[in-house]
């Protein structure tokens, strides 16, 4: 039997949450919450957080609208609540909530200061809960939330924003939008909808039996890199694979697919998913000046010693480089850093910050300068008012820091490095690499950094070990590095990257070179092998950017000081530049292979005369891709002479070229005169207007801050306080239809004693219509003599104590009054209400009621007298029974005896037993039906239990000549603590009906499987069968009502048809279970479940003590026996002088206590005491005993022998100072074991 604490232990597992749903909301809120729970299902298995915007200075009403709209629970956060599953929380006014644990914490804010509660909210969801969280962003202004998402997006978690299109207000929306991290963009019905979807696999996600995906999916691992691969032109394959997995993972739950084959078919299938997970895996979570602590080691220990190098050579410029910059704020902190340490040292130097990213989207956002008002959290005001400019709830980096900075798409390991560093950071980009990669972006570090340079990482990443003496530690916490050039570096490791998917028509016009094998590996050899040895050629966009260059280019490509560029105008030699630009103008329009040869070039390394071929080139769908190649080749080169060929006059194609650029430019010199002369008459309106939106603009931002945070707070007061107008429109309507429907009279008086309200059931009798509303009580005839409502009504106006009265009208109906008082707001009294109520039926009640409990004491009197019926009866019954047990008992011992005479005990004995039986069933049917029953639980061994049921039982089967089997599997005789006497009732009774109805040479079977639940609980299933008459269908569904029997004629009609009764209710006290299968003719089996606790050591040693029972001890003890039966006091006194004992006998209390008294102390080892006796019973004896002086008398043990079998008698027998009961007929191994317990202890 489970304990009860265990239960309330698996209760609290079973209602803690596997995962937390945090959702924030400001304006417009209310209304996204209600459509939200409205259509959410109350059972996935998720805790609900809502952080709304709310007003300090009024009561939320918020719990009590929300719970209108859900069956789940609506509770508002008190600190230190304890969050369950399948529960609504909210956020309480005037505090700000964090989640610690399974625990809401709360804590007050200054309401003087902007407030982020939903930010703060995120951030400890992620912390708590991890990638166990989902965050929804609902209907709102400003940005509350959108820093908070930073965090949940780190941890992998879903976040889901209402659509601006359903939000009521979108700024808090959009602005989380603008971040690229929300998975879903929804309306509040369809996020409700994907909830239980999410919670499906959430939990099955973080389930212990999960794996969830595994890096050793190569093959779709393949295909998905390949897929990314041809939208992002990024190799993914020595990228961090938990990290993408965990990725791949979110976008399967967000498009619904439940195993990656699904998923890597969809993203085939679908190019944009391709996008998004591409995005995905480069997006990087930033912030300015993230990690502030860190920021501010850098610029002591690093910026500030370049900047002080920088002082003595005036005219190098500072070098920095920013790689994986993601949206800019970290390019925008080392900047600010740089000019606040030239205005601490008063120094003006060029610096040239390097900021580069993967994802081009990125470097566009970071470009503009512009951020959400979010980054108030961390950027200082003096900052903020000192780098940026606020416009329209956003902020714009100023020019001077912004011209700082050069953004630009790069690829570390494919495009060129930066050189002649004095800083690199390279924060939180480490993470996402392997090892190998790690290791090659080390090496260009140390090849890009100056001696002295310094590096700085991210709060995770460290150096890789190979390049300990490379990068020497300036402050090992801080993650700042100084470069050592002259420290011993790994050569870079060779890495492939597959060729972008270009349809190569005939780049050369050689039919013989074959098609790329389909594999990456011979795609990337064949890549290298065309770099090596093919003529030059450069792959150009369609903005004139180098894409790629095979053979070598060094005689006609260089790389210009200053910004890195890629623009092949740039790049190119100059003799060039006029055939390359007519080329490519010429092939782009015509959309056709252009030759010019004869082009004399004087290059770095040789003069020679080329052939230039440009080339627009398709895609794989014969589609224009955008790049175009050139090839150039020396006259050495060229094989055979190319088809369209044009020589090349650069005097004709200069003159061409000048008059194409002096026609393009007349037109746009005509645009821009039509142009300027529109902007300067418009620039005059522009400037009036400016000024005095200049001067009306700063008075609205003063106070725009404040109108949007006080309209927040009272737009979600408004729409509670709009909702409450609904609700009492509604009851008032109730009132209305109550007032109007009601059988009970009630009149509403005010203070005055005017009439204000009334129920139109009064009228029956009041002389009252609806007019008479306002008029004085006085005026107003009733139907009541014999009472002055006038005057009760102003006593209990004046007392302001209530007024109850039982009346009768003129025409003879009953009524009860009740005159009050009527308490408004404040408990303020505003008149009185009358209550008239009919009690005629209630009357008519009370008479039922009353015969109702006539009736019922007479049955509990009745009942009593069964009780004390049932004891008379035990006791008469037992008495002469235990004579004659006993007698038989003493018999059988002998061995002097015939056989007929043994024959003839042993049929007694049976009889007796059987009798006792009788008398058993029903006081035990006495004792269920009034709830006396009571379990009491012992150590036991396993196999005593079922050796001693066998053994009861094998001696029945034998006379039956019966065949009985009985085995126990998986028993280690384990000491288990149980009730034995009522399992040992349940399996002998079971069993006796089994033997009793199988017939002769039939089987019975009793087996008993044992299970180890766990380390404290053991369960035994005990099934007996036997192949016996069996039950019909009719008699199995009443054969657990008491004094049932099968009436059959193959069946015995013996016996009381308590049995089954008896065995149910046991079961069930014993929280068991009990299964019955049987068929007519083929018999019958039962099988009983129960669960046991293991026994403690100390109960176990207890155990081994009763066990071993040595009666030897028992030998010359002197005993006082008191019994008013004669023949049982003979009896009991053989019993105990055989065993060695001496005896000394009393046939009533009073002549025990006379006895007890002239003996001497300690004379008497113990004394058996009968209850029921003449002159003093056995309970007044022993508490006289107990009241004595002596030594002995209160550690005398003093042993109930009754013929009562109730279990409440043997609480009175304990209440009056006895140590034990035996009941008789007695038992004798009973009757030794008891006194060998105590007369030892």
């Amino acid at each position: 039997m489970f304990r009860k604490d265990d239960k309330i232990m698996q209760k609290k597992s079973d209602t803690k949450p596997r995962a937390v749903v945090g959702i924030g909301a400001s304006a417009g809120g209310l209304e996204a919450l209600q459509q939200f729970l409205h259509h959410l299902p109350d059972n996935t298995g998720l805790t609900y957080i809502i952080i709304q915007h709310l007003s300090p200075d009024y009561k939320s009403l918020l719990g009590e609208i929300l719970s209108k709209h859900t069956k789940m629970p609506v509770i508002q956060a008190e600190n230190d609540t304890v969050i369950e599953k399948n529960r609504i929380y909210l956020i309480p006014p005037k505090f700000n909530m964090e989640l610690q644990g399974s625990k809401l914490q709360l804590s007050e804010y200054d309401h003087g200061i902007i407030n982020h509660p939903i930010d703060v909210f995120f951030r400890s969801l992620a912390k708590s809960y991890a990638n166990k969280s989902v965050a929804i962003i609902l209907s709102g202004t400003g940005s509350d939330g959108t820093n908070g998402i930073k965090s949940i997006k780190e941890e992998n978690c879903v976040i889901i924003v209402q659509s601006p299109e359903t939000s009521k207000f979108d700024g808090m929306p959009r602005s989380a939008l603008a971040t690229g991290f929300a998975d879903l963009v929804l309306s509040p019905e369809e996020i409700a909808e994907e909830m239980p979807h999410i919670a499906a696999s959430l939990f099955a996600r973080n389930s212990e039996h999960s794996a969830g995906l595994q890096p050793s999916d190569e093959t779709m691992l393949s295909k998905i890199f390949s897929i990314l691969k041809s939208i992002s032109n990024v190799n993914y394959t020595y990228y961090k694979q938990t990290t993408i997995l965990r990725r791949i993972e979110r976008r399967m739950v967000v498009n619904h697919k439940d195993n990656l084959e699904k998923y890597v078919d969809y993203l085939a299938a679908n190019p944009d998913e391709a996008k998004t997970l591409s995005r995905e895996v480069l997006i990087g979570v930033t912030s300015f000046f993230r990690d502030p602590e860190y920021f501010a080691m850098l610029k002591e220990r690093a910026i500030k010693p370049i900047l002080t190098k920088a002082q003595a050579k005036a005219e190098d410029p500072v070098r920095v480089w920013v790689a994986g910059c993601s949206s800019g704020e970290e390019a925008y902190s080392v900047a600010i850093l740089f000019m606040e340490a030239m205005e601490e040292f008063d120094l003006r130097h060029s610096v040239k910050i390097f900021a580069t990213d993967l994802d081009s989207d990125s470097i566009a956002t970071a470009s503009k300068g512009i951020y959400g008002e979010n980054i108030a959290e961390d950027v200082s005001i003096s900052r903020l008012s000192r780098y940026f400019t606020k416009k329209n709830n956003k902020y714009t980096v100023n020019h001077d820091l912004r011209k700082m900075i050069i953004f630009s798409p790069h690829n570390v390991f494919q495009d060129p490095p930066f050189g002649r560093l004095d800083l690199i950071c390279c924060r939180n980009l480490l993470i996402y690499f392997q090892p190998i990669l790690q290791k090659d972006l080390f090496g260009i570090f140390h090849m890009a950094l100056k001696d002295g340079g310094f590096l700085f990482l991210g709060r995770s990443e460290a150096i890789n070990n190979k390049y300990d003496d490379v990068f020497m530690p300036v402050c090992a916490r801080e993650k700042i590095f100084i470069h050592n050039a002259d420290g011993h570096a790994p050569l870079k490791t060779s890495l492939t990257y597959s060729m972008p998917l270009i349809a190569n028509d005939d780049i050369l016009s050689d039919p013989q070179v074959p098609a790329p094998p389909d594999t990456n590996h011979d795609q990337e050899f064949y890549l290298r092998t065309l770099e090596t040895f093919m003529p030059t050629c450069i792959l150009v966009t369609e903005k004139n950017e180098v894409h790629h260059l095979f053979g070598d280019c060094s005689n006609y490509i260089h790389m210009p000081p200053g910004r890195f560029t890629s623009d092949i105008f740039t790049l190119i030699t100059p003799d060039l530049r006029i055939a390359l630009s007519t080329a490519l103008k010429t092939a782009r329009e015509k959309q056709q292979r252009i030759v010019y040869t004869d082009i004399c070039v004087n290059g770095e390394k040789s003069s020679q005369t080329l052939t230039l071929i440009a080339m627009p080139l398709k895609d794989r769908f014969n589609e224009p891709s955008g790049l175009t190649a050139i090839v150039l080749l020396s006259s050495q080169q060229e094989a055979a002479p190319q088809e369209g060929a044009i020589h090349y006059d650069i005097d004709r194609v200069a003159a061409q070229r000048i008059a194409d650029l002096e026609q393009e430019l007349h037109k746009t010199q005509d645009d821009l005169k039509r142009t300027i002369t529109e902007l300067e008459s418009v620039n005059e309106e522009l400037q009036a207007a400016n000024e005095e939106l200049l001067t009306a603009n700063e008075e609205l931002q003063s106070s725009n801050e404040e109108l949007q945070s006080v309209n927040e707070e009272l737009y979600t007061v408004n729409s509670e306080y709009q909702q409450k107008v609904d609700e009492l429109a509604g009851l008032n309507d109730d009132m209305s239809n109550f007032l109007s429907t009601t059988l009970i009279g009630i009149m509403f008086i005010d203070s005055n004693l005017h009439i204000r309200k009334f129920t139109n059931y009064i009228t029956e009798e009041f002389n009252v219509l609806a007019q008479d509303v306002g008029r004085p009580l006085q005026y107003i005839a009733y139907n009541f003599m014999n009472i002055d409502l006038i005057r009760l009504s102003q006593q209990v106006a004046t007392t302001l104590i209530p007024i109850e009265r039982d009346i009768v009208s003129v025409n003879g109906k009953p009524y009860f009054l009740r005159i009050s008082p009527y308490r408004g707001e404040g408990n303020k009294v505003l008149g009185l209400v009358m209550t008239f109520v009919d009690t005629t039926k209630q009357r008519s009640d009370q008479r039922q009621i009353d015969s109702i409990e006539q009736a019922l004491q007479k049955a509990q009197k009745a009942n009593a007298e069964k009780n004390s019926f049932l004891s008379r009866m035990s006791h008469d019954m037992r008495t002469p029974l235990n004579a004659i047990m006993g007698l038989t008992y003493l018999t059988l011992d002998q061995t002097t005896l015939s056989d007929e005479a043994r024959t003839n005990l042993l049929k007694i004995q049976d009889s007796s037993q059987y009798l006792l039986g009788i008398i058993t069933d029903v006081l035990d049917t006495s004792m269920i039906e009034s709830g006396k029953m009571k379990t009491q639980e012992e150590p036991v061994l396993e196999e005593q239990l079922i050796h001693e049921v066998e053994d009861m039982i094998l001696l029945q089967a034998e006379d039956q000549k019966i065949v009985f089997e009985h085995s126990i599997n998986r028993c280690k005789n384990e000491c288990l603590i149980m009730d034995k006497a009522h399992v040992t009732q349940i399996l002998v009774n079971l069993l006796s009906n089994a033997v009793k109805f199988t017939p002769e040479n039939g089987k019975v079977e009793f087996i008993t499987d044992i299970e180890e639940l766990d380390s404290t609980h053991i369960q035994h299933i005990y099934t007996i069968s036997d192949n016996g008459c069996g039950m019909s269908k009719q008699f199995q569904k009443k054969m657990y009502l008491p004094f049932e029997q099968e009436n059959s004629q193959h069946i015995s009609a013996d016996g009381t048809g308590l049995g089954l009764y008896i065995v149910k209710r046991l079961v069930d006290m014993l929280d068991g279970t009990i299964e019955c299968i049987s068929q007519p003719g083929r018999g019958t089996t039962f099988k009983v479940t129960l669960v046991y606790r293991i026994a403690t050591n100390e109960q176990k040693s207890a155990l081994a003590r009763d066990i071993q029972t040595d009666l030897s001890i028992l030998r010359n003890k002197k005993l006082l026996l008191c019994d008013d039966h004669e023949l049982n006091t003979e009896i009991t006194k053989f019993m105990l002088e055989s065993k060695g004992m001496k005896v000394v006998c009393a046939r009533n209390g009073q002549e025990a206590v006379q006895r007890y008294l002239d003996s001497a102390e300690n004379e008497f080892s113990a004394i058996l005491m009968d209850i029921r006796m003449p002159v003093m019973d056995g309970l007044q004896a022993t508490m006289k005993i107990r009241s004595y002086a002596r030594e002995d008398a209160q550690i005398l043990p003093i042993i109930a022998l009754t013929a009562n079998a109730l279990d409440e008698e043997e609480h009175i027998c304990l209440e009056a100072g006895m140590n034990a009961r035996l009941t008789k007929p007695i038992n004798p191994q009973k009757l030794y074991q008891t006194l060998v317990q105590y007369v030892t202890e």
